[in-house]
């Protein structure tokens, strides 16, 4: 009966020390450890909207139909066959591009000496932005395209570095008018691509260029179609 009453004692009070010790570890983990703050609570990130000059200035699938609407809309005539270009040169609708200005250069491997040509108001446009640039990076702008007849369109098409192939109205190429460049983005750094970026994006919203950004295919390069107003629609004045 002694024994019993011991061996009860025991039980119990083992019983009591196990529930005190458990309690004490679950205190422990609820409380920090001295010395240590509770970890604040991370707010979420709010994303801040992006200027749209940042954003490439993406070609959709209307960029095309934009381009040969608005070409239209102001009768700019394009080129319809090689001597196009020597007859709207002694028209006067032409104007020789230097192969190396003060601004910008053209690039021999890229632009051949009998496609050195653009619209008067084009190449106005052209030595407006490459001068600007230059005051701004010590750079001069580097062309890859300008004016095409049928086919060099149609060679380019065939080397993956357009998709304006003409088999309709609007998938012409707007460099058949005479008034569209090409502006290499290779060897621009970020800072130059984003002031580009957002110069084109002012002209654009005033209706005086038509810009987009070719990533595809073997190009990279600025490309911008002129229009003929483009001076009244100054968007710095």
């Amino acid at each position: 009966m002694e024994l019993n009453r011991r061996l009860f004692c025991c039980f119990a009070f083992a019983s009591i020390f196990a529930l005190f010790s458990t309690g004490m570890a679950l205190g422990a983990l609820k409380k920090p450890r001295s010395g240590l703050k509770p970890r604040p609570k991370r707010k979420p990130k709010i994303s801040k909207p992006v200027p749209e000059w940042h954003a490439p200035l993406l070609a959709s699938k209307d960029s095309l139909r934009l381009q040969n609407e608005a070409a239209d809309n102001y009768g700019i005539e394009r080129m319809q066959s090689p001597d196009s270009i020597g007859k709207f040169y002694k028209a006067g609708l032409l104007v020789k591009i230097s192969r190396d200005a003060a601004y910008y250069y053209a690039d021999s491997k890229e632009i051949s000496d009998g496609y050195l040509y653009l619209r008067p108001y084009a190449r106005e446009f052209l030595e407006l932005l490459s001068e600007k640039y230059f005051k701004n990076f010590s750079k001069k702008l580097r062309l890859t395209g300008l004016i095409r007849d049928p086919p060099r369109q149609a060679a380019i098409v065939g080397l993956r570095q357009s998709i304006a192939s003409g088999a309709s109205l609007f998938s012409r190429s707007a460099h058949l008018t005479g008034a569209a460049m090409d502006i290499s983005r290779l060897g621009m750094a970020l800072a130059e691509i984003s002031w580009m970026r957002r110069e084109l994006v002012q002209w654009k919203k005033a209706d005086a260029v038509e810009a987009i950004e070719e990533l595809s295919g073997n190009t990279n390069c600025f490309h911008i179609f002129v229009l003929p107003d483009f001076r009244k629609k100054n968007p710095r004045e």
